[in-house]
């Protein structure tokens, strides 16, 4: 995975149900915390596997990976977590984070 924009050059990141479909993950996560500046924030949502055990969810083969409970509170080493949670919302299981970069 490579991100044509420099080192530290952008303040925030978004990323929706991202992880998910990216075969290398953790090149991608490099990546993100490549780009953002000190002090730049991060925010990350995603569905966890516990979606898997909804009878009504189909299981969806892009998906390469589902989160596991908690485990988006270690993807991100050396950033300061500002927020977590695991709400279900509509009937969905999702994890979000916001993050500031050191």
């Amino acid at each position: 995975v490579q991100c044509p924009l420099p080192d530290a050059s952008v303040d925030a990141v978004v990323m929706l149900n991202v992880l998910e479909h990216i075969e290398n993950d953790t090149g991608a996560i490099r990546q993100v915390m490549r780009i953002l500046k000190p002090g730049g924030i991060l925010i990350y949502h995603a569905f966890t596997n516990k979606q898997l055990g909804k009878k009504e969810q189909a299981v969806d083969i892009k998906h390469q990976t589902l989160l596991r409970p908690k485990e988006l509170l270690t993807l991100f080493p050396g950033m300061t977590i500002l927020k977590y949670e695991e709400p279900v919302h509509l009937n969905n299981y999702t994890a979000s984070i916001i993050l500031k970069n050191n």
